[in-house]
């Protein structure tokens, strides 16, 4: 779990051991930021806000202590946000003062990710430090609570990746990879420098492979997956949502899922709509939804709806990042003409929401089309 645990930072001052700490003090009155704080493993390890952030812990004057003069630093972005984190946990000198075998290579990791290529690349829903360690309340690595626990990988990375992680838990995998040796999703897609799924992950030397040898069950069913992969590939763009299903089904590791998967996205609905065409707009708003629970805290609530993927909620938590989740002036309906259903929480997600389509004849039902799949 080296890979995954997030290091103990030294003291750069006095931290959570100062005589006074305006900064800790007022935000405890104004949105009970440093009560969560308390857990947090920097302010466990002698820092406060100002080690991070700036200012003047010892000014009781908010005017002063917040002011460029004396060291405040503007909150930073999500795109800055690696970079942030980075000028200690990459600085080897620093570290090791704390830990000689801390770990200062995750932000060169990073870049290399599928995550961090897509941050540079200018989309600002990539996943960066915080969204998987946290922020005010990041735990130690060794933390039973901290999010980069074998037993808690998938959950975190299921927070934008659900649908995904659905399919995971039903596979064979699911109860085996919750150990330090397979921690959940990292154990094939890797943690820092996360690697996007490709089919030389079914097939290559540092896929299965590296599990299951060469002429095994497990390898041949590696096999099958990958050739129904390949000839939706072959097929051309036609297939094109047909290939997407399949893919998020390989994660269920049973080749007639797949199949079935691919099947499902090229039914066609009376020769006019397909099936993959709501089941698109789904996987567009949940990831957009998942992106605004990162940024404010919560999902949008019933009143809300999926209007505050494009207009800010009146609502909203101190300290909340929003941002237009959406490029759109209007949340799309569905292509039967109708909105999106979203409920919170969900009949079949009570932690969180459904999300769906009534269908073709708008009856629900058997038709509709959600975000666990077809209604039993």
């Amino acid at each position: 779990m080296g890979a995954l645990a997030v290091a103990l930072i030294p003291a750069l001052a006095c931290g959570a051991e100062a005589a006074k700490d305006s900064c800790f003090e007022c935000h405890t009155v104004m949105e009970g930021t440093s009560l969560v704080f308390t857990n947090d493993v920097h302010y466990q390890n002698a820092l406060s806000c100002a080690d991070c952030h700036g200012g003047d812990r010892n000014e009781t004057n908010q005017n002063l202590s917040m002011g460029a003069e004396r060291g405040f630093k503007v909150r930073v972005t999500r795109e800055g946000t690696p970079e942030y984190c980075g000028r200690c946990h990459s600085d080897t000198n620093f570290m090791a003062k704390y830990n000689p075998q801390a770990r200062v290579d995750q932000l060169a990791l990073y870049k290399t990710s599928v995550h961090g290529k897509q941050l540079a690349a200018g989309n600002k829903k990539a996943a960066e430090c915080v969204d998987c360690h946290g922020v005010h309340n990041i735990r130690a690595g060794a933390s039973p609570l901290s999010p980069t626990q074998p037993q808690n990988v998938t959950a975190s990375c299921a927070k934008c990746h659900t649908a995904t992680a659905d399919m995971f838990r039903k596979s064979p995998h699911a109860r085996g990879f919750s150990t330090a040796r397979r921690p959940g999703c990292v154990a094939c897609h890797s943690a820092h420098a996360t690697e996007p799924a490709t089919d030389a992950m079914l097939t290559g030397a540092n896929g299965c492979a590296r599990c299951h040898r060469a002429g095994s069950n497990q390898a041949k069913v590696a096999a099958d997956i990958a050739k129904v992969l390949a000839d939706l590939e072959a097929a051309g763009p036609g297939s094109s949502a047909a290939l997407a299903r399949a893919r998020q089904a390989v994660h269920t590791l049973n080749a007639a899922a797949v199949k079935q998967a691919a099947e499902a996205a090229l039914h066609d609905d009376g020769g006019v709509i397909h099936e993959s065409v709501p089941a698109r707009d789904i996987a567009t708003l949940g990831t957009a939804l998942s992106m605004f629970e990162i940024d404010c805290g919560r999902f949008p609530g019933g009143r809300e709806g999926l209007g505050a993927l494009i207009n800010r909620p009146a609502a909203l938590p101190e300290g909340a990042k929003w941002h237009r989740y959406l490029e759109v002036d209007k949340i799309p309906l569905d292509p039967w003409g109708r909105p999106y259903i979203y409920e919170i929480p969900g009949k079949h997600h009570p932690s969180s929401y459904d999300l769906y389509s009534l269908g073709p004849n708008g009856t629900g039902g058997d038709e509709a089309i959600g975000n666990w799949g077809p209604q039993p």
